[in-house]
């Protein structure tokens, strides 16, 4: 939602820059293609944007949604001695407690291909 944000934002105050908000371009490369192409298709951003540049990404990308969010949040508490209920428990207070290091070393690997 900070995107649909951003561009509501844009529309208000981009003429206050020298631009037109009625001649909006998103663009993304990679994970941002990826976010440019959802929004480009989310009836929320409707009129907020008129044209999107979409680079080595696309939301039909394998890593661009992820089909199973429990297995990402076992993966990060057991990775970060974050534990608890992981269907109730947001991880959260514990990850703000960790060290950017342990977070960053954390490895989530994304399927090369998709099932047929």
């Amino acid at each position: 939602m900070d995107l649909i944000a951003g561009l509501h934002w844009l529309r208000e105050n981009l003429e206050e820059f020298g631009g037109d908000p009625h001649n909006i371009t998103v663009m993304g490369h990679g994970t941002g293609a990826a976010l440019a192409n959802f929004i480009a298709v989310s009836p929320v951003a409707k009129e907020l944007f008129h044209r999107v540049i979409l680079i080595s990404g696309s939301s039909l990308s394998p890593w661009a949604l992820q089909r199973d969010p429990l297995w990402v949040k076992r993966s990060v508490a057991k990775h970060t001695n974050c534990h608890g209920d992981l269907h109730e428990d947001d991880l959260a207070p514990c990850l703000r407690q960790r060290p950017l290091s342990q977070l960053m070393s954390v490895r989530l690997d994304s399927p090369r291909f998709l099932p047929g």
